[in-house]
């Protein structure tokens, strides 16, 4: 049997995506940058509120800032993991994996060529 195929950046960033995304250590940490910022607030909220007695301004204030952070947090957990791995592709060892690659499969042996040798 004979296979051929390219590998390139684009497909190299959309298996490395679907990994971490799959990965429950990544999940782990996505949703524990998640939830930081509100485990936060909550008491700085109820130390504001015995000093300062309850005030619905700064719950709201608050209550905001902790919303926003739970939608934006994911985004920008999965954004800055992204521009991570794309600056990792760009060093000198990574870019000379990319190009075509030629696989036979036989009954005995496995033969490979491609970018990095035979």
């Amino acid at each position: 049997m004979d296979l051929k195929f390219t590998i390139a950046e684009p497909e190299t960033m959309a298996f490395s995506e679907q990994y971490y995304k799959d990965s429950a250590s990544y999940r782990r940490i996505r949703n524990r940058t998640r939830w930081a910022l509100p485990a936060v607030l909550l008491p700085i909220l109820a130390v504001f509120t015995y000093l300062f007695g309850f005030s619905w301004t700064t719950a709201a204030i608050f209550g905001a800032a902790a919303v926003a952070w739970i939608v934006i947090a994911p985004k920008r957990f999965d954004m800055r993991v992204r521009n991570y791995m794309q600056r990792q592709m760009f060093e000198s060892s990574y870019s000379k994996v990319f190009g075509v690659y030629k696989v036979r499969i036989e009954e005995i042996h496995l033969v490979c060529d491609g970018p990095l040798g035979y």
